[in-house]
């Protein structure tokens, strides 16, 4: 440590870093990013760009189904340009994450089926993994679907049945009048 020369440690050293957290929510694997930094003189240089590049690579941080980030509003523009989503609707199942963080932007990455189970080069498993997808995907949409009508249904028998109760009603009250 020689105070002249400003060498305070490894701090002084870093260019550039990232940190993420692996999770489960509903059963899904889950990345969580939760830094990815790069000093004002490296930047635009490619490293964070790398290094997102790695947190994003299934053999670097094991396999998952999700992978996401608050980002900064500074910063979601290149996290965007890295195939990352602000859809409000797709992001919401990750809620339970947002207590963590304020005044930024939730942000998910979904990998293709080909990072799903690693490094496949198989196509086979490749596209088994992803019509074992759809086919849990299409259970899904018919139970939610099968919801939706089965509420419709009822609202439109308490609707009739209101209507009726109001009619006799109004019967009701002309006669006494």
């Amino acid at each position: 440590f020689q105070p002249s020369q400003g060498n305070l440690g490894i701090e002084s050293r870093l260019l550039a870093c990232a940190t993420f957290e692996r999770s489960y929510c509903k059963g899904e694997k889950i990345v969580q990013l939760h830094l990815i930094a790069v000093r004002k003189r490296y930047r635009k240089w490619g490293v964070g760009r790398y290094l997102l590049r790695q947190v994003k690579h299934p053999p670097v941080v094991g396999s998952y189904d999700y992978l996401i980030v608050h980002a900064d509003s500074s910063a979601t523009d290149f996290f965007e340009r890295f195939g990352f989503s602000d859809d409000v609707v797709l992001n919401s199942r990750f809620n339970e994450f947002s207590d963590q963080w304020t005044n930024t932007t939730m942000m998910c990455y979904i990998p293709p089926y080909a990072g799903l189970n690693g490094m496949s080069c198989d196509p086979e498993l490749d596209l088994k993994a992803m019509e074992l997808e759809i086919r849990k995907l299409r259970e899904k949409s018919l139970d939610a679907y099968q919801c939706q009508m089965t509420c419709i249904t009822r609202i439109m028998h308490e609707i009739i049945s209101l209507q009726a109760k109001v009619s006799a009603q109004g019967e009701v009250i002309h006669v006494l009048e």
